[in-house]
């Protein structure tokens, strides 16, 4: 079932990043890097409104802490809710992924534009 979601809001954002892409040349053709810019920005905005819309309003509305353990496998936080006690519910692993994850993301950033210089 989720898969079906994915492939509907992947669609939805691929047709509004091509539409809105094309758009942005057509009006403004000296400036191609903005209208890519403005096309990742709709793709990456109609993914996360798609997501958020059907996890938060379907018959299925779950909520984020059991999103992320649907999507990821993990729970971020352990049983119990609020902010107290919050080191001893954070899963580590998660967190160490995110990081490592972070991390990689801005050395290539760091490396491709050390290329164009």
């Amino acid at each position: 079932m989720l898969i079906n979601i994915r492939v509907r809001v992947e669609m939805a954002a691929l047709a509004l990043k091509v539409l809105s892409t094309s758009l942005a040349v057509f009006l403004a053709p000296s400036a191609p890097l903005r209208a890519f810019g403005i096309g990742a920005l709709s793709y990456g905005a109609t993914i996360l409104m798609g997501f958020v819309f059907y996890f938060s309003s379907s018959q299925h509305a779950i909520g984020v802490s059991q999103t992320l353990k649907t999507i990821t496998g993990v729970s971020l936080w352990g049983a119990g809710g609020g902010l107290t006690g919050m080191r001893e519910r954070v899963d580590v692993r998660v967190l160490w992924l995110v990081a490592t994850m972070s991390g990689k993301a801005l050395q290539k950033y760091f490396l491709e534009k050390g290329e164009m210089l």
